[in-house]
């Protein structure tokens, strides 16, 4: 089964499944009698014996009805690279690609060879898989397809141990495979899912579209990165284009095959449209630092004065223009209904919805009126 780091940042949780260490098969006798390969039964690591211990709090992350990579399905057009060695290289006739059966044994796991594939004798020997899609070379950075195959056709499974297995000669070993890479898993709670436009992961210079995964409460995203990944950045923006939050996810060093990282984001002002609000703290789970670009809207009005505004939330913030007029302060309330000065300036009806908020008409009029007065 996968190994799970839980950083839903404030305890933290690692919740690990065993590795098979590598272990070399004995030595070949010369002139021993040949085994013939005539198929491998597989199976994924933890899917019988785990199946209940798999899951991972409320995350999607082996849930079946979620988790695309879950099961050995939708894998039967992939092809099975087998290596068997002879001691500490690779057997002359140890090496063959195998398909999926597909008519007589339907129902079982089963991969047979495409050309004849033997161990060199009754003795255990060191056995290396790979499970992969035809053709691929690399994990591509866009896995966002809403069936999960993007996902899906990223998940490499190799044998559940380092570079090899030791395996017992048979005409049909059995082999538990696991995931050869890493997995982020992440959630989005408290938030407006209608706000949300764009979801990307930055991994050194390459930018990741996640899945979404699907039919589930809270937005979800989960992708397949390669193993050593550090610090990846999570980008989310809004439906008007506005970045809410870019966050530097720094407990995360060097992830490690089989191997899902989860984590949760928590937006508490990520309803405000279009203004940048990076309000976000972490749910409950491990104590990250983490490294926040923030960008606030922009209030414009007369130079070098001050205001109290006043919102529809009960909430009240005091602002003051610099000498180019502008004031930069995250908003307390999204609706401006009254601004105080020397006096109240009523009947004002102010939405937040775009990055520069223009209060000049407002507090101009209201100095014209003290000029009047005069």
């Amino acid at each position: 089964m996968k190994k799970y780091s839980q950083l839903i940042i404030a305890t933290g949780i690692l919740v690990g499944c065993f590795a098979c260490n590598d272990t070399a098969g004995d030595p070949a006798e010369p002139g021993e009698e040949r085994v013939p390969v005539e198929g491998v039964s597989l199976e994924l690591d933890g899917l019988e014996s785990s199946r209940a211990t798999r899951a991972v709090s409320d995350y999607a992350v082996n849930k079946a009805a979620y988790d695309p990579t879950y099961t050995l399905a939708g894998r039967e057009t992939w092809e099975l690279e087998v290596t068997i060695y002879s001691g500490d290289t690779v057997y002359v006739d140890g090496e063959a690609v195998f398909e999926k059966v597909t008519d007589t044994y339907q129902n079982e796991n089963r991969w047979e060879p495409t050309r004849a594939i033997y161990f060199p004798n009754y003795t255990t020997q060191r056995v290396a898989l790979n499970l992969h899609p035809v053709g691929w070379t690399a994990i591509t950075t866009d896995q966002s397809s809403t069936d999960g195959s993007g996902l899906l056709e990223q998940d490499v499974l190799e044998q559940n141990g380092n570079s090899t297995i030791a395996v017992a000669p048979a005409h049909i070993p059995s082999v538990v495979l696991r995931h050869a890479h890493s997995m982020l898993d992440f959630r989005l709670t408290n938030v407006d899912e209608d706000e949300i436009g764009e979801v990307t992961v930055l991994i050194g210079n390459e930018v990741y579209i996640p899945y979404q995964v699907q039919n589930v409460s809270n937005p979800e995203y989960m992708l397949i990165v390669p193993v050593g990944t550090s610090t990846p950045v999570i980008s989310i923006n809004t439906v008007g284009g506005a970045r809410y939050l870019q966050t530097t996810v720094d407990r995360i060093q060097s992830t490690t095959v089989n191997t899902c990282y989860c984590f949760t984001f928590e937006g508490l002002e990520l309803k405000l449209g279009e203004i940048t609000i990076a309000e976000w703290t972490t749910g409950p789970g491990i104590i990250g630092e983490y490294t926040q670009e923030r960008s606030y809207p922009t209030f414009r009005g007369p130079p070098n004065v001050g205001a109290t505004l006043y919102f529809d939330n009960g909430l009240s913030q005091d602002i003051l223009f610099n000498d180019q007029g502008e004031s930069n302060e995250r908003p307390v309330g999204r609706r401006i209904i009254r601004i105080q000065t020397d006096r109240s300036i009523e009947d004002v009806d102010i939405v937040l919805d775009g990055m520069v908020i223009d209060l000049t008409r407002y507090l101009e009029a209201f100095f014209i009126d003290l000029d009047e007065e005069e």
